[in-house]
């Protein structure tokens, strides 16, 4: 009976996830003539701080982040994390405001969804054409940081497992190399908590590590460091 009041709930949450993406999107594309970039980013911002509440008091999902005072106060970053989950795509966006994320350029083509992702300004990458598209990357993502905005990259390239390794790219390292911008190495365990069609009751841990001053690293020393964070703290946090 227990596990049946769960399941309902976990359908209740989704029913609010969903309606919530829908209202909030067409509302970004309605009101994009007449508003700011900031603005835009402002209401998915505090659509972080929805999914987190929804997820708290519907599903006792609870969020426990360590590190906030490591966050750069004073200069735009570049937020290099792990990926488990739709959970961090959301909900960073109300730690890290404001927040630009490099998405796959499939997420563009979802109806409705994705004409509202265009109006916050992602960084899409086709996986079809990578050369071409991570030029774009590179110059997009250092005009943005220039102009004050972080940017969110998942420098894994794609979901990894609670419990699993896999060796990052060099995404995150090329772009603050191309521009000398600082990286701020963040690792959680959302995947243990968020399943695609289950969301388990528990904490999602997110660690925010010291940010990483580029200016006096090659691309491969940044890739190199980057790299062991991952490797020493992802099994830590998952079994958390």
């Amino acid at each position: 009976m227990r596990e049946l009041f769960r399941q309902i709930r976990v359908l209740i949450f989704h029913i609010f996830f969903v309606v919530s993406v829908i209202v909030i999107s067409i509302f970004g594309i309605i009101i994009y003539p007449i508003s700011t970039m900031k603005l835009r980013m402002r209401f998915t911002k505090y659509f972080g701080y929805w999914v987190r509440f929804l997820l708290r008091f519907i599903c006792d999902i609870k969020t426990n982040v360590i590190g906030l005072e490591n966050i750069p106060k004073n200069r735009a970053f570049i937020v290099a994390s792990n990926h488990q989950s739709a959970w961090e795509t959301f909900c960073m966006q109300s730690f890290f405001y404001p927040l630009s994320t490099v998405l796959k350029v499939e997420l563009l083509f979802i109806p409705i969804f994705g004409q509202a992702l265009l109006t916050i300004g992602p960084i899409p990458i086709n996986r079809s054409s990578k050369i071409k598209s991570w030029n774009l990357v590179l110059k997009k993502g250092n005009d943005k940081i220039k102009n004050g905005c972080n940017i969110l990259i998942f420098p894994e390239g794609t979901r990894v497992q609670p419990n699993k390794q896999k060796e990052i790219l060099k995404s995150a390292s090329q772009l603050a190399a191309y521009g000398k911008h600082t990286i701020l190495p963040v690792i959680h365990n959302s995947g243990r908590n968020w399943k695609k069609y289950d969301k388990l009751p528990g904490t999602i841990t997110m660690k925010i590590f010291p940010p990483i001053d580029t200016n006096k690293l090659t691309t491969k020393e940044l890739h190199t460091k980057l790299n062991n964070i991952f490797i020493e703290n992802r099994k830590i946090i998952d079994n958390i």
